[in-house]
């Protein structure tokens, strides 16, 4: 589980790397490709990657992608979206876990709250908090 501020500053929202890794080294370059699926976010509105497959070189056991969190100007509290590993060469068999939940903490909502739990005005004489 990746999480994923989209208040860090990259690109107007935040950035994660997330990787995959391979249990050997193969002499030929092979490519694994990625598969989103919402689950509360939307590809393009909420978060967007900067590829949608990792290619790993010969000999390399470790093969990462950017996700990137949109800025937007909706209200609205965390979002998650689900990455998977899609069998697209002959050579691969994806591993447990073969996907991932990144979630993007939102900070569009403030929470508000009274400066004192209750206030006392005077009929009287009218003293009680100036406004």
């Amino acid at each position: 589980h990746t999480i994923l501020s989209e208040d860090d500053g990259v690109n107007d929202g935040g950035s994660v790397e997330i990787c995959v890794l391979a249990t050997s080294c193969f002499e030929r370059n092979f490519t694994v490709e990625l598969e989103t699926s919402p689950i509360t976010a939307v590809y393009g509105n909420d978060y967007s990657l900067l590829n949608e497959h990792i290619t790993f070189t010969p000999m390399t056991t470790r093969g990462c992608i950017g996700v990137f969190a949109e800025y937007d100007e909706i209200l609205e509290y965390n979002e998650q979206f689900a990455l998977r590993i899609v069998p697209s060469d002959a050579i691969l068999n994806p591993l447990d876990p073969n996907s991932t939940t990144i979630t993007i903490i939102d900070n569009d909502y403030v929470e508000v709250f009274f400066d004192n739990s209750s206030y006392t005005i005077s009929m009287e004489d009218g003293s009680g908090p100036s406004i």
